[in-house]
């Protein structure tokens, strides 16, 4: 009888450390403090409650160091089971958790908003160009999509077009060695400007020679209206460097006008 009355009495508390919310552990378990009315050095849990705990030196001359506060709690199912007043024998204490607890790593700002994705490489394209090309290219496929899908008919097909072939030269521009593939880069004067006049209502893809006198393909949507597109190729193209192809794989010829000038 005068056991469990002096068990009734006890009161039970737990350190809760302030950086992660965890429970103070001794031997791999829970520490449970047993208070049961004395105390060392007025160590006692009202002195200590509303105080943050930064170092424990207990009766064996052990100290635990930390961050942690104190709190009454209920006994969990296992728990490692410590008198009060052989814990508690000299403490230090401050006021409050961020007086112990270390500055929060600074916060660093995103200073480049004009990155596309991490480790993007455009080679010798500016990065705002190759932006601005790519974002116009994934509106045009959005709005392709949302015809076929819905029926949702787009107001500038041009501009479709246009996406779809500066997305198709950003390619080109972004190898990684131009060398590589072409050892003997053409002259400006052997570079030219072509307007070349797309067919109405027809899809399909655009043939041409560039500057480095390889073929080069580009598809087109169909329009309704007389589109052209701008190109840079070798100088002197013809009829047979310079044509298109329909979605059946028939030949289109087109019409086309080397401007003067070397191309930019």
């Amino acid at each position: 009888m005068l056991l469990q009355k002096i068990n009734k009495m006890a009161e039970n508390y737990q350190l809760v450390c302030c950086s992660d919310g965890k429970m103070l552990q001794i031997n791999n378990l829970p520490a449970v403090f047993v208070y049961n009315g004395t105390a060392k050095n007025d160590n006692t849990p009202d002195n200590l409650i509303d105080v943050v705990l930064t170092a424990i030196k207990d009766i064996n001359g052990n100290v635990v160091t930390g961050c942690y506060r104190l709190i009454e709690s209920e006994c969990p199912e296992e728990y490692e089971e410590i008198q009060w007043d052989s814990f508690f024998i000299i403490t230090e204490c401050v006021d409050s958790c961020t007086e112990c607890l270390p500055d929060p790593e600074p916060v660093v700002p995103i200073t480049n908003h004009k990155t596309i994705y991490p480790e993007f490489k455009v080679n010798n394209v500016d990065p705002n160009k190759a932006e601005s090309i790519l974002d116009k290219f994934g509106s045009s496929i959005y709005e392709e999509v949302l015809e076929l899908r819905f029926g949702i008919k787009h107001c500038c097909p041009t501009d479709s077009m246009h996406a779809m072939i500066a997305y198709q030269i950003l390619k080109m521009d972004m190898t990684e060695n131009k060398l590589d593939c072409c050892p003997n880069p053409p002259v400006p004067a052997q570079c030219k400007k072509y307007t070349i006049t797309l067919p109405v209502n027809i899809q399909g893809v655009l043939y041409f020679k560039d500057c480095y006198e390889r073929e080069i393909s580009v598809e087109f949507a169909a329009s309704s209206h007389i589109n052209k597109a701008n190109v840079c190729g070798i100088t002197g193209q013809t009829g047979i460097d310079i044509y298109a192809k329909d979605l059946t794989g028939n030949v289109i010829s087109l019409s086309f006008v080397e401007q003067e000038g070397a191309c930019p």
